[in-house]
Parts: structure tokens; sequence; C-alpha cells
């Protein structure tokens, strides 16, 4: 049984008594308690932090992913934001009501998860913005909330923990996934919206200023064994008689530049190799995250390698895996092809003990 466009929440026990409420009421009477809400609802909006601004995105322009079209905005603090009708529209609900209810549907689709109830909090408490071309208040969600849904749906589904009933929502998350991944919704959003075209002429300097210190940071372990562990698998190398403190094939560093630094924003790499000069051939003199930020630079590598050592872990075979990646997290930074992508290591490799790249 397929997801009802019009899915209804269940009534509980408070719905009913409110609907008995106001059938038992005069018109008056209703409308008297309809205006003490209204002022309830004006008290409480005027006791917020003042809405945030767009400053890029339109209802002419939403963002389309198949045929499915998210209202989109820009705020002025750069944070991209999908409209509460954006995220129906996304998950294809036409319930009516504020954030609330969404908020509501969503702890129905997975009932008892940890992931769903936080999913669900931040549904009940979305952000405030106006738009050029409404002044009113309007409501909506960092972007990313609708990846992280769309995620624990597909995950939900996998592991038989979601109601059949749901079935076309899993389908139009997979959908939705399969375009954030290709180039990630926020450059997505940044094209639709018109963001790209004016963004201010320091980007560059405020990236780098966001991930990279500045300042040497204080050593702690950045890639997991895991990490490893795949690389040694899918090449079909042996892992398990590798000693600590034993160096590992110098082709290893050679292909963490390839699947890390250089998918992550474009100029991290050659900035991160101006600080972090090799000292030697093959050997530099620290580790190229001890130059990243806390703040961005290391959750933002962590993520990623979350990200690739996930692919590795999907994949049959090395090269199962250079295709999943190249689609997955391209490089942003030039045009290649398949076999560009990982080729065959330098022969004259030199031994890297310390490549900055572990």
């Amino acid at each position: 049984m397929s997801q009802d466009k019009n899915e209804k929440l269940p009534v509980d026990g408070r719905t009913r008594s409110g609907k008995a409420r106001m059938a038992s009421l005069s018109p008056g009477e209703r409308k008297e308690l309809g205006q003490k809400g209204a002022k309830a609802k004006w008290a409480r909006e005027a006791s917020l932090p003042a809405p945030m601004r767009a400053i890029c995105g339109s209802e002419e322009n939403p963002l389309i992913i198949s045929d499915i079209k998210i209202s989109c905005y820009v705020l002025e603090d750069e944070k991209r934001i999908v409209t509460l009708d954006g995220m129906k529209t996304a998950l294809e609900l036409s319930m009516g009501g504020a954030s609330a209810r969404l908020a509501e549907f969503m702890a129905t689709v997975e009932p008892n998860s940890a992931t769903a109830v936080e999913l669900a909090t931040k549904l009940a408490a979305p952000l405030r913005f106006t738009t050029s071309e409404n002044r009113r208040v309007q409501y909506g969600y960092e972007a990313s909330l609708l990846a992280d849904i769309c995620e624990s749906v597909l995950d939900a589904r996998q592991q038989g923990r979601i109601a059949s009933r749901f079935d076309s929502l899993a389908v139009r998350a997979e959908i939705l996934i399969r375009g954030f991944a290709r180039v990630g919704i926020n450059a997505l959003i940044d094209e639709f919206t018109g963001y790209q075209f004016v963004r201010p002429r320091n980007a560059l300097a405020e990236l780098l200023r966001k991930w990279l210190s500045g300042k040497l940071l204080e050593w702690a372990k950045a890639f997991g064994d895991d990490y490893y562990v795949e690389i040694f698998r899918l090449k079909g190398w042996d892992y398990l008689n590798l000693k600590p403190g034993d160096p590992k094939p110098s082709v290893v560093g050679w292909y963490t530049r390839n699947i890390v630094y250089e998918r992550l924003p474009v100029p991290v790499i050659y900035e991160l190799e101006k600080q972090n000069p090799p000292i030697a051939p093959g050997v530099r003199r620290h580790k190229h995250h001890q130059f990243l930020t806390k703040e961005i630079g290391h959750p933002e590598l962590k993520a990623h390698i979350g990200i690739v050592t996930a692919l590795m872990k999907v994949s049959e075979t090395w090269d199962d895996f250079r295709v999943k990646l190249r689609k997955v997290l391209p490089k942003k930074w030039e045009q290649f092809e398949l076999r560009d992508l990982f080729p065959d290591a330098p022969k004259d490799a030199a031994p890297q003990l310390n490549d900055g790249l572990d």
C-alpha cells in the first residue's frame, strides 16, 4: 500500500475534544476565541528576534530535482533555506497546518527512533525570515535538514523499520538524495537562487579563513582505522599484519590526496601545501589536518572521510569504489575522464613515512 498524498495523522484525544468544544460554541464565542488566539500569537511573535532577510531566491525560481520543485532562499547569514511549504512539497505531503504538523508527521514515520525524534524536534522549530517580494514573516529550515530526513527514511526502509504506507515517501527520498549527491544541496540552491553570481569578491579569502587556522594545532587522529582497512581490502593488501609504526605503502598518501583533500573546496589543498611543504621527498613536517580550523575544517574533513569510508564499505572492488566516488564526490575544479580518477601511481613514488595526509 503506497502513501496517500493526503496522509492524515492519527487523531488523538486532545484533537477530538478540541473539535467537540468548538462545535459547542456559538459563532460569537468562536470569533472571540479566535481573536484571543491571534493576540497570543502576535505576542509570541513580538518576543522573538527579528526575522532574517532573504538576499537571494524567489517563488518563481524553485530548486528543481527531477520533477520536484522546492521553494528555497539564501538568507543574509548565508544559510540556505527550504521553506516550510517547500519541505512539504519535497516530501509530497499535502497536510495543512504549520511546522508542528510536519514534526508530528515525521515522528510517525519511524516510531520510537531517536533520530526521528531529533528530526521532529528540528521541524517543530523553523527559522523565520522575510523576502523582498513578501514582507510577511515566512518559515523554513536549513537545507541540510531535508537531506537528513531523506537519509533517515531510507535507513529505516533498509532496516525494515518503516511502515509500508510510507513506501512512496521512501521513493521520494531516494530521488532527492540522488539529486543532492550530484553537487550538494547548497550548491544547487546557490544555482537556482542566483546566489552564485552575487557572492562577495573576497569569497576565496573568507573560505580559507573558515577552513584554515593560520597556526599549527595539536595533533589528533583524523583518519580512522576503518578508512585504511577499506583501502587495503579493496586493493587486496594485507592489513592485519601491519604493525603499529609500520609505514603504509607510499601510494596510500597519494590516494588520500585524491580521495579526500582534492575534493574539499578548491583552494584548500593548495594552501595546505604552502603552509606544510615537504621537507624531503614524500615527507612533511606536520599533518595537513593540523592546519584546519576546529570550527569548520575538522568537522568538514571528518564528514568527508565518513562518506568516503562508507562508499568503500559498499563497494566490491576498487574500480567499483572509483565509480561511486566520482558520482557522489566529484572534483569541483576540473573535468576529467574516469581513467584519470585514479591513474597508476608514479613508478618512482618515494615511501611516504609522514606524508601529511594521515
